[in-house]
Order: structure tokens, then sequence, then C-alpha cells
């Protein structure tokens, strides 16, 4: 994962990372509050790109200790 600060350091975070199979990027504009998860898979055609799209994305939230709102 890689790590960048916004405009106004305290209050804009993002951060992300690129895998083989996916991408995962974590954006939050204010601290605390609620956070932006994008999570783009590279799936084969024809591969169940929704399961591992959703087994991906509660891993992603377990480690967070976040919630999908």
């Amino acid at each position: 994962m890689q790590w960048e600060e916004g405009d106004s350091y305290w209050d804009k975070i993002r951060v992300w990372g690129e895998g083989p199979d996916a991408e995962i990027r974590i954006y939050r504009y204010e601290s605390p509050g609620p956070f932006a998860l994008t999570i783009t898979i590279k799936a084969e055609e024809g591969a169940d790109a929704e399961t591992a799209y959703l087994s991906l994305r509660d891993k992603v939230l377990h480690a967070l200790s976040g919630r999908v709102c």
C-alpha cells in the first residue's frame, strides 16, 4: 500500500495498493469521518468476479474495522 496526504494533510488522506488480482483505494476527506473504499477486481472473463469482490471487500473492511453505510 502507498500513502499520500492531500492539500491539508490533517483532513485528506489517500491510501492505495495494487496487486496482480485487485486494486484497493481508501480515501477520507475529514477526520474523524467516513471514508470511501474502492476495490477493482482484475477478473478473467467468465470468472465469478462478484464473489471475489465481496470476499475481498469483507477482508478489507474487517482490517479497517469499517462497515458499509
